[in-house]
């Protein structure tokens, strides 16, 4: 062992100035209505975001494993050599174990643990992320960047996780404070005790590190020692080209799901993911990618995060989130406040057929989604879900709909909702704000006038149209991406093959498939499908067109019940005739190419376009 890097304990005691237990910090979260593992994910996937580092798309992993034997050897021998004089402390009964399941949180292309890692050293104008996530609870960010978290205190979260409270912490940073630097080091928040011999009464919280010079509290350690310790126990793997940024270890986690039941676990993972993130799955406007990767790996096999578009009814979501992101779209409503006077942010909305909810969003715990959508997601600028707002269910049944309300970024009203929000970050509580303040009148006006436009959403069930029963043109027109005709009794959405979930995409995308002009001929209507096609400028594409009647429980109906079938009459592409062939190849002028398909519907049944794309080489 002695090769080995040398791993230290230190243990804080109690001082005159009075100190908050381990028990104390872990509570600062309160008692959350989520399960641990939906908490962390929340809170973790928040700080992510927050360190990012400038023009990067960060990438957050989840992964679930269970140690080797060796890698549990090598936790309990060298990083937890040192344990504390507490005879009561869990780690003492966890180590007796042969191999230990952990969770691993990790972030890449963030800045990492960056910054000094002493509280003493802190200035005015000198912040350690090192600090405030290790050593301080609840310091506020002061960057005055915009941020999801507000103040820190979701560091609980993970060490609630654990069932002993422990986490082991790898980071390579970024240059932001100094030259990149990997850091290495452990933590507890457990209960306060008295030593055996001594007597003398400590918080709890622990830090397991390098020692130092002086004897004092230890610092982590660094450089190639660091490695070792990461490479050790399985850490990924990182450099500085694409791997700076912070993963945490998570001991023993508090799962409340067999951990060998991959599918089961993956399907929880996934739906926190979606339910939590789904805005930082969807491309920012001129963009073909999304703002933010998601990752899910369980004893090193890859479960793909879904797509938002076949993760209905999220991809109702996506869309609103595009007309709040404009503030200038038709359904763009500016939520104002009259007194003072003041923009509030952006409410989208986009109404669509019920979809039957796929196997990935089922369960039977509090992230299942509901049967039927009638919700406004609440977010800040950072675009983090701060909570979903109930509101009327459309009369129709057939329909649902998914409204998206972003607050202004004007410094004033984003410091109102940032204050308005709990350590959990999962409500605007415009109570908790001082009585007759601006702060509290700008979340009180926008909660209510956001109810108020829900309420116009749906038609009123009351007029004579109340149920719904629109004309074929106003369904239409409602309905985006979906078409029905005469008494087709269901829409089914254009599935698009352009990936907005949190993988990897591919070079070219089709988005924003939506349907526009109707024209009748004969017994005919002719409907147009517009769509948009995101690339690189000179690549070679192909785009094919397969319309399709949707059946009930059907993917595919060649021929409706009259013998007639959908047809496909002409193809457009940047303003120019593109012929009625199936598929049509093209190369592409710009990153960005717009079109459109013509295509015949005939009486009583729903068409889907089934429009796809692919990149092709010049000589296919």
């Amino acid at each position: 062992m002695d090769s080995e890097p040398k791993v230290s304990r230190s243990s804080q005691p109690y001082s005159d100035y009075g100190d908050l237990s381990g028990t104390g910090a872990r509570r600062l979260l309160g008692t959350p209505t989520t399960e641990p593992l939906e908490t962390a994910i929340r809170e973790s996937g928040q700080n992510s975001w927050d360190a990012r580092l400038p023009g990067e798309v960060p990438e957050y992993l989840v992964r679930l494993r269970t140690l080797t034997e060796e890698q549990t050897r090598y936790l309990r021998e060298v990083v937890f050599r040192d344990l504390s004089p507490d005879p009561r402390a869990p780690l003492h009964e966890l180590f007796r174990k042969p191999r230990i399941a952990v969770a691993e949180i990790c972030d890449f292309r963030t800045h990492g643990l960056t910054g000094t890692p002493r509280p003493s050293e802190l200035t005015e104008s000198r912040d350690s992320r090192f600090v405030r996530f290790l050593r301080n609870i609840g310091s506020p960010r002061r960057d005055g960047s915009e941020s999801g978290g507000t103040y820190g205190y979701g560091k609980s979260s993970l060490f609630a996780l654990s069932s002993c409270q422990t986490v082991v912490v790898d980071s390579l940073t970024s240059d932001e404070d100094g030259p990149s630097e990997r850091r290495f080091m452990a933590s507890r928040m457990g209960e306060e005790f008295h030593d055996p011999e001594t007597g003398q009464g400590f918080t709890g919280r622990h830090w397991w590190g390098a020692e130092t010079d002086d004897g004092s509290v230890v610092d982590p350690v660094r450089g190639e020692d660091a490695r070792r310790l990461a490479d050790s126990l399985g850490l990924p793997e990182r450099d500085a080209a694409n791997g700076t940024g912070t993963s945490v270890l998570i001991l023993d986690p508090v799962v409340g799901i067999d951990l060998d039941d991959h599918p089961a676990l993956a399907s929880y993972i996934h739906r926190a993911l979606l339910w939590l993130f789904w805005p930082k799955m969807v491309p920012m406007e001129g963009t073909d990618h999304p703002p933010m990767r998601f990752r899910v790996e369980l004893d090193g096999r890859d479960f793909p995060v879904p797509d938002v578009e076949q993760s209905p009814p999220f991809h109702l979501f996506a869309q609103a989130l595009h007309e709040a992101r404009s503030g200038s779209s038709e359904r763009a409503e500016p939520i104002r406040c009259g007194r003072p006077k003041k923009l509030l942010g952006h409410m989208g909305h986009e109404l669509g057929p019920v979809e039957d909810r796929p196997p990935h969003l089922k369960g039977e715990d509090g992230l299942a989604m509901p049967e039927v959508s009638h919700h406004v997601a609440l977010l800040r600028p950072a675009e983090l879900v701060v909570k979903y707002l109930e509101g009327p269910i459309h009369p129709n049944e057939r329909l649902e709909w998914a409204g998206v309300f972003i607050s202004s970024r004007e410094q004033e009203v984003e410091e109102a909702f940032a204050a308005a929000e709990p350590p959990t970050h999962d409500d605007w509580n415009f109570q908790s704000l001082p009585k007759g303040s601006h702060e509290k009148t700008f979340v009180r006006v926008a909660l209510r006038e956001i109810r108020e436009k829900m309420k116009g959403i749906v038609p009123d069930p009351r007029s004579p149209t109340g149920d719904g029963s629109e004309g074929l043109a106003g369904i239409a027109d409602r309905l985006g991406s979906y078409l029905l005709s005469g008494d087709g009794d269901r829409a089914v959405r254009q599935k698009q093959t352009g990936k907005s979930g949190g993988g990897a995409r591919g070079p070219v995308r089709l988005t924003g498939v939506r349907s526009g002009e109707l024209e009748t001929e004969g017994r005919r209507t002719i409907a147009t499908f517009h769509f948009t096609v995101m690339g690189s400028a000179g690549k070679a594409v192909e785009l094919t067109a397969r319309p399709a009647i949707a059946a009930e429980g059907s993917e595919n109906i060649d021929v409706s019940p009259d013998g007639d079938r959908p047809e496909l009459r002409e193809w457009e592409l940047d303003g120019e005739e593109a012929g009625a062939d199936e598929s049509v190849v093209t190369e592409m002028s710009a990153g960005r190419m717009e079109g459109s398909v013509r295509v015949t519907i005939p009486p009583g049944v729903a068409v889907k376009p089934r429009i796809s794309v692919r990149e092709v080489s010049t000589d296919e």
